[in-house]
């Protein structure tokens, strides 16, 4: 996140700006998360976003305060995000900003044409997107909105994932812990590890009964120095194909394009082969399954 790209809804202006915009100074990322009902939104945001999305319940719904982050230190120069109410209904997922020249609902993710969920963290830093095919859901908050967010995030999961498919289980696979990545009690999976040989960075695949997850830390190169973390993970029900690249691996899902970044390219080619090996190998405790082809 230390390249940011502005949404359409936020605005990168010098810091002595912020009071004009109703920002204070302090830059601190900070402001929790959390489900809330109805009333206590923002006015027209619930209407807003039922008309758009669907039908919404409380656990559904998700308040993201406004924020100023720093992302040039050098020119002063800060990211400026509005109040933003994200909701999952029973035909999309939206979000409702409350951002010139008028407040309403900006984004629209049909729930059967999610392609995968991002979640990225960096320090106190976090970013959320949801990708569909010719849209993009993203939302910034602080690291005490953690629970908030993960729990509507895991909402959003459960939604575009659908019913559980089976998982391969041979002896070339690790059958690791995976408790935090299941979505459901009957959910299972296989996975695999890499660490580069310098050890600055690591990533984990796992296929589970409903998803395909792919998770990498790396050490951020620059000031200010650090780690990133990236989780992404992208319904097994809408994955067409892979393509290996140098140092990635791109995925069609729901029409569109999803990269998984590796960091080396020997890692990569290691993952394209075990992504072959489990998206095109059927279960063998289930003799009926047919074999999931990729690409």
């Amino acid at each position: 996140m230390g390249r940011v790209s502005a949404e359409d809804w936020e605005h990168v202006v010098t810091r002595d700006l912020l009071p004009f915009l109703g920002f204070g100074i302090d830059l601190k990322p900070r402001g929790a998360q959390f489900p809330v009902g109805s009333t206590g939104l923002p006015d027209g945001a619930y209407e807003d976003l039922s008309a758009d999305v669907g039908r919404l319940s409380a656990e559904d719904l998700l308040v993201v305060p406004p924020a100023a982050w720093m992302v040039d230190r050098l020119r002063y120069r800060c990211l400026c995000m509005p109040l933003q109410v994200a909701g999952i209904g029973e035909r999309a997922v939206g979000l409702w900003v409350r951002a010139l020249p008028a407040p309403g609902v900006r984004v629209q993710v049909p729930v059967n044409g999610i392609a995968a969920v991002e979640c990225v963290a960096e320090g106190r830093r976090r970013l959320l997107v949801v990708t569909g095919h010719g849209a993009r859901l993203a939302v910034r908050y602080s690291s005490d909105g953690d629970a908030g967010v993960g729990a509507w995030a895991r909402r959003v999961r459960v939604r575009a994932a659908g019913q559980p498919s089976p998982v391969p289980v041979t002896a070339s696979v690790q059958h690791e812990n995976l408790e935090a990545f299941l979505l459901g009690p009957d959910d299972y999976g296989v996975s695999v590890r890499w660490r580069s040989y310098a050890g600055s960075s690591a990533c984990m695949l796992a296929l589970t009964s409903r998803e395909l997850v792919a998770v990498r830390s790396w050490r951020r190169a620059g000031p200010p120095w650090g780690r990133v973390s990236r989780a992404l993970y992208v319904p097994r029900r809408s994955i067409t194909g892979l393509v290996s690249q140098i140092g990635s691996v791109s995925l069609d899902s729901a029409g569109t394009q999803v990269r998984i970044e590796l960091g080396s390219r020997r890692i990569a080619a290691a993952a394209s082969a075990w992504l072959d090996l489990v998206l095109g190998q059927p279960d063998p405790r289930n003799a009926a399954t047919r074999p999931r082809q990729a690409g």
